[in-house]
């Protein structure tokens, strides 16, 4: 069975990262990731040469040749210089911005993809303003750089930010599951994701502030899963993971290894097939067909999520 391949998988890479639950943001800044992330969202770049080419016929009166050259130009050697800078500033600046962010929006998805998105325009403004300025020195188009320059520069950035922002919102659910996963959805499958569904419609009532879940609760759950066919299932909240069914993993010196298909989406849940194969194990086990379920929320304090393994018939 293929595996998610890399063009498909960067961008949402930093999806994946960002809804862990968590206490804060990410421990390790991921701005090489989000460098990956711009480059695999490729159309992206071409709207935000289309934002500075206009940016630059109207700031500079620039011809429209000229405007779009040096558009290019300059966002080829941003995205250059960016898989160099942005690990370097995000790593010195994030001690400091990270508590900042935290405390002024709270934590989650939105939020995290919102300040890489802005802060990926903060870097590249003074960048892109020094390359244009080499330029200009080496083609002779008379621009010269001064605060408006950067002013219009900087907000150029920001609709280009704002565009891929909306491009890693929206883009996963842009697949929905195939006809076949729906009726296993509907059919074998169907006590099971609603379960689900339960567990996370009733999981705000049943942690605390540090988000801890209530063990009579989980108890509970537990109880109603018996009967069911689950793989796997667990919550994740408050920086923990809560097993619900635990899957065996064959003792010690052994565990499991996945494979994935591309994302699916039915409505906010997100349906991933792939494997589970035991590793360790002598005789190895034979890769086992399986649906990923998945439904996750945004929380200023704790993002949480309830996730199901479904063998495949």
């Amino acid at each position: 069975m293929k595996t998610k391949r890399l063009r498909r998988l960067a961008p949402f890479l930093a999806a994946a990262l960002l809804v862990s639950p968590s206490r804060a943001l990410a421990d390790v800044p991921i701005f090489f990731v989000f460098a990956w992330v711009r480059v695999a969202l490729w159309w992206t770049i071409l709207l935000a040469i289309g934002i500075e080419a206009l940016a630059l016929h109207l700031l500079f009166a620039l011809t429209w040749r000229r405007a779009l050259w040096a558009a290019v130009l300059v966002n080829v050697g941003t995205a250059a210089l960016g898989f160099i800078a942005y690990p370097l500033v995000g790593t010195l600046s994030y001690p400091a911005l990270a508590p900042l962010v935290m405390q002024t929006f709270g934590t989650g998805q939105i939020v995290e993809i919102a300040a890489y998105c802005i802060a990926a325009a903060i870097i590249d403004t003074p960048i892109e303003l020094g390359l244009l300025a080499l330029l200009s020195r080496a083609a002779g188009y008379g621009v010269r750089i001064g605060g408006k320059a950067a002013a219009v520069f900087f907000v150029a950035n920001l609709l280009s930010a704002a565009v891929l922002f909306t491009a890693i919102q929206i883009g996963p659910r842009q697949h929905p599951v195939d006809a076949e996963t729906r009726r296993l959805l509907d059919g074998p499958f169907n006590e099971e994701v609603a379960l689900v569904a339960t567990i996370f419609d009733e999981l705000s009532r049943h942690r605390d502030a540090e988000g801890n879940i209530d063990e009579a609760w989980r108890a509970a759950l537990k109880a109603q899963a018996e009967g069911l066919d689950f793989v796997q299932l667990e919550i994740a909240t408050g920086g923990r993971i809560y097993p619900i069914v635990a899957m065996p993993t064959g003792g010690i010196g052994t565990g499991m290894t996945f494979t994935y298909e591309d994302d699916r989406y039915d409505g906010a849940a997100m349906v991933t097939r792939g494997t589970v194969q035991r590793y360790g194990a002598s005789p190895p086990g034979a890769p086992r067909d399986v649906l990923h379920y998945r439904l996750f929320a945004e929380d200023a304090a704790h993002p949480y999520s309830v996730q199901a393994i479904l063998p495949f018939p």
